[in-house]
């Protein structure tokens, strides 16, 4: 075990300062849904061996919390204070698909992730003022500029629970096939007819890869130039999170790096704020354990890149 990972561990248990569980950062300390989860996730994939009682009673109330943010309609507000913002409905579902408890909560979140509709306001009738009409998980016309995406995350979500066929999928894989850049991967931000001058994202590169992965696409023209972007973009990224998708993403349909577990422990030690961020350390975890790909539901394109036990949970 990487003296980098083990450190990373603990301070991600460090910075649960709240019973139900992490906040966006160590200066905010009110929990989060996708910190949580991801977080949870991250625990649950930490060790090759079965999770500790302990730690499966941390997750189990951070999984129980969720719950008590989802809505009449299944979505999962941000905090019991932003009902309206939804976006983590995606990363619960993630969380509840791990455990057969949760089946209730988790099929009210797929109901909405399929049905919601990214054009229409869902802004509930005691929606703050002055924030924006609640949005939908499909933030295609707008993708973001930081590491998690709504519209990615949620495909991972309903692939891990054998919704591939979906028509939202494969409307969605259409999108992202559409709009890859003739030369690597995907730019973040604003969709705009003119790309020329964008530069493509590491980590929005990486999320689209896996969830390409995950919804079952056979490699394409646009898959091949986007590992070939990431083999050069990779080994000089710094920012964890970025690091982390693009990593997942890449291995999704390339064998790990040899230099995967340098630049991981590089980012830890190098990257500001890193030790102060639930999702920084979730992710830099994820990326570096196996054990990661099962829990998403994806199966990756090498099976030379897939380790054996990790063969094993998938059912090979």
């Amino acid at each position: 075990m990487q003296p980098w990972y083990a450190s990373a561990r603990n301070r991600l248990l460090d910075l649960r300062q709240h019973p139900w569980g992490w906040g966006a950062s160590v200066a905010r300390e009110l929990p989060r849904p996708e910190p949580t989860a991801l977080a949870c996730l991250a625990l649950l994939a930490a060790d090759d061996q079965p999770t500790s009682l302990d730690t499966l009673e941390l997750i189990d109330a951070s999984a129980e919390w969720l719950g008590d943010l989802q809505q009449a309609d299944g979505a999962v507000g941000g905090t019991p204070d932003l009902p309206e913002m939804c976006c983590p409905t995606a990363c619960a579902a993630l969380l509840w698909s791990q455990f057969s408890a949760y089946q209730r909560p988790l099929a009210a979140a797929l109901r909405w992730l399929q049905q919601c509709d990214p054009s229409a306001p869902h802004a509930p009738a005691h929606a703050l003022p002055g924030y924006p009409p609640r949005r939908g998980a499909w933030f295609w016309n707008e993708p973001p500029g930081g590491a998690l995406d709504p519209a990615g995350i949620a495909i991972l979500a309903l692939c891990r629970n054998q919704l591939t066929g979906h028509q939202r999928i494969i409307e969605s894989v259409e999108w992202i096939l559409a709009r890859a850049s003739h030369s690597d991967g995907w730019h973040a931000g604003p969709d705009r007819r003119e790309r020329s001058n964008q530069v493509s994202d590491v980590g929005y590169t990486g999320t689209l890869l896996l969830t390409l992965r995950a919804a079952g696409l056979a490699e394409t023209e646009q898959v091949t130039q986007a590992c070939h972007f990431l083999e050069d973009a990779l080994p000089d990224t710094r920012e964890p999170e970025r690091l982390a998708w693009g990593l997942l993403g890449y291995m999704a349909w390339r064998a790990r790096p040899l230099d995967a577990s340098d630049w991981l422990h590089r980012a830890y030690i190098a990257a500001p704020d890193v030790a102060d961020s639930p999702i920084g350390l979730a992710m830099l975890i994820l990326a570096d354990r196996p054990a990661t790909f099962p829990l998403l539901g994806v199966r990756p394109a090498l099976p030379e890149a897939t380790p054996r036990f990790v063969s094993e949970l998938l059912g090979d």
